[in-house]
């Protein structure tokens, strides 16, 4: 199995699977952190629905070139995701009814996971559709960057949980949406993986079978989670 292939929202799945820590004491705010993540909080409380492109990025120590893929996202509330990579092969990675199912075509194979509760938590790991005061329950936040075309924050794990995965979250906001652009996962032993959205969409329509995958008959279904180890190629 191919497994720096997978998706931040599979890599992370194995890191939410127990109780986060206690939060670390409040630092003095920031007057301008402060305001950004006030109109950040506005723009995310009214996101229902959110369709975007992407294009990811997987910098691995293991490989000499980085790994290119793009392809769609789709999210709608409360925790429904759809992740298709459209290049340079299709996968899909579904999220729905606290089941995680990873559907990899020109294999003809699949996997299936029960997530349950912590479906809701992936969710907030991960920023979608949530307010600032979810992440600080996950991350400290600090404002890195500004410019005109985006606002970059630093989201460093204070959670057990997160940092046995992750040393750091980069995040860059777009100041006319207010919604994440781009995003960046550093995991512990130095790989990232940087997404950027284009074509944001908030609020946008989504069919009612975009959650849903028909698996083809011939298609082996494996159930559980042990090829989703984040950023290693497997033999």
């Amino acid at each position: 199995m191919i497994r720096h292939e997978k998706v931040a929202v599979l890599a992370l799945c194995a890191a939410f699977c127990a109780p986060p820590a206690l939060a670390a004491a409040p630092k003095p705010a920031d007057p301008r952190l402060t305001e950004i993540l006030a109109k950040f909080d506005a723009a995310q409380s009214t996101v229902k629905t959110l369709s975007a492109e992407f294009s990811e990025i997987r910098e691995i120590g293991l490989l000499s070139e980085p790994v290119h893929s793009t392809g769609h996202f789709y999210f709608t509330q409360p925790g429904d995701v759809r992740w298709e990579y459209q290049a340079p092969k299709r996968r899909v990675f579904l999220i729905r009814d606290e089941e995680l199912l990873a559907y990899f075509p020109d294999e003809k194979r699949a996997q299936k996971a029960r997530i349950g509760l912590y479906q809701n938590r992936l969710m907030k790991m991960l920023g979608i559709g949530q307010v600032s005061a979810d992440l600080k329950k996950y991350y400290d936040i600090s404002l890195v960057g500004e410019s005109q075309k985006e606002i970059a924050l630093l989201l460093s794990p204070h959670a057990r949980s997160v940092k046995s995965r992750l040393s750091e979250v980069r995040i860059w906001i777009d100041p006319v949406l207010w919604l994440p652009a781009r995003m960046q996962y550093r995991e512990d032993d130095g790989d990232t993986t940087t997404i950027t959205f284009t074509r944001i969409e908030p609020n946008a329509v989504i069919a009612d079978g975009t959650y849903r995958v028909e698996l083809p008959a011939d298609v082996k279904v494996e159930h559980g989670l042990s090829g989703f180890s984040p950023g290693k190629p497997s033999s």
